[in-house]
């Protein structure tokens, strides 16, 4: 029998978490994507930071469809998502952000492979990149789980595909709320170690790429990049890490020093991305070539020089 035809009452309950803050542009199609899935056990929590965009009306729309919410001041994202896991029941759980959606079927496919998969407390999938309008840019596809992949930055586990056993949150804990761009990163590092992740190669949501998203606000590089590096540089830090993972640390290390100073020269930050770069190539192993000569090009002359080239090639690229 298909899991989304069987009754409520033998289904397992999914939370889903959905935190907010001045996303009405994105909101209600989020909202619809989890409501209109076609699986019939879902807590909906929406935690709303205190918007004032029009965010809590639409949220007041579907009050009876919602199991909770709230909208009041927080301490961002990751105090938001700790909120909602605080007042959840279901026995799995996920979070999908205001501006971005899941695709149909997403819920009970994830429900259903993890009813088969009784020794994996993680399940992920891929994802539709798309822009503002809804349009589909890219679709995003993943590989199964390789944790040395994910700690060098190359073994992406979409967060707006991925749904969790309640256990996650008893074996890790929350979120860290000190953290307010990478959090999701802190947690799947987290996760990695002890938990065992599947992958499903199905496309389970769209992940919204527009200019008020902070993955793509370019005023908010710099804050992104030490983030990036306090996180990684923290994980890397910790004794009794498992030997099948500890000789990765200085690739590890290398990478994410090379992409914060990228970050850093976004917003012409010299000093940090030079200081970056420095400790990157510090770690002993090659860094992306690519990257580092445009880094040093912009270390030496400057962003003007540096946004000319990139252009130009943009330019060469699309002829």
């Amino acid at each position: 029998m298909a899991i989304q035809n069987q009754v409520k009452g033998t289904l397992p309950k999914v939370s889903i978490i959905t935190p907010s803050y001045n996303q009405a542009l994105f909101l209600e199609q989020a909202i619809q994507s989890v409501l209109e899935q076609d699986y019939s056990n879902i807590e909906y929590i929406i935690i709303d930071g205190g918007s004032t965009d029009g965010s809590v009306d639409i949220i007041r729309k579907y009050d009876s469809h919602l199991a909770y919410w709230v909208s009041e001041p927080d301490r961002g994202q990751y105090d938001a998502q700790n909120k909602g896991l605080r007042c959840m029941t279901g026995n799995i759980w996920a979070w999908m952000n205001a501006d971005d959606a899941y695709l149909p079927g997403a819920i009970s496919q994830a429900v259903e492979w993890l009813n088969q998969h009784s020794n994996h407390e993680i399940v992920y999938a891929d994802c539709m990149n798309v822009d503002e309008n809804g349009r589909y840019l890219c679709p995003i596809y993943t590989r199964d789980f390789n944790y040395a992949a994910m700690l060098t930055g190359s073994g992406m586990v979409p967060t707006g595909s991925t749904f969790f056993r309640r256990k996650v949150v008893d074996q890790i804990g929350e979120f860290d709320e000190t953290l307010h761009y990478v959090g999701d990163i802190d947690y799947l590092f987290r996760a990695g170690e002890i938990c065992k992740f599947g992958h499903v190669p199905e496309m389970w949501s769209l992940y919204r790429i527009h200019p008020d998203a902070r993955t793509w606000d370019r005023e908010q590089s710099a804050k992104r990049a030490v983030e990036f590096v306090r996180v990684y540089e923290r994980f890397w830090s910790r004794s009794g890490l498992s030997p099948r993972i500890g000789y990765l640390k200085a690739q590890s290390l290398a990478k994410v020093y090379l992409y914060a100073a990228h970050l850093a020269s976004r917003v012409d930050q010299r000093s940090l991305c030079l200081d970056y770069v420095i400790k990157s190539l510090g770690m002993g192993v090659p860094a992306l070539r690519p990257r580092l000569l445009r880094l040093v090009i912009y270390l030496m002359l400057g962003k003007k020089v540096d946004d000319s080239i990139q252009k130009f090639r943009s330019t060469k690229a699309k002829e």
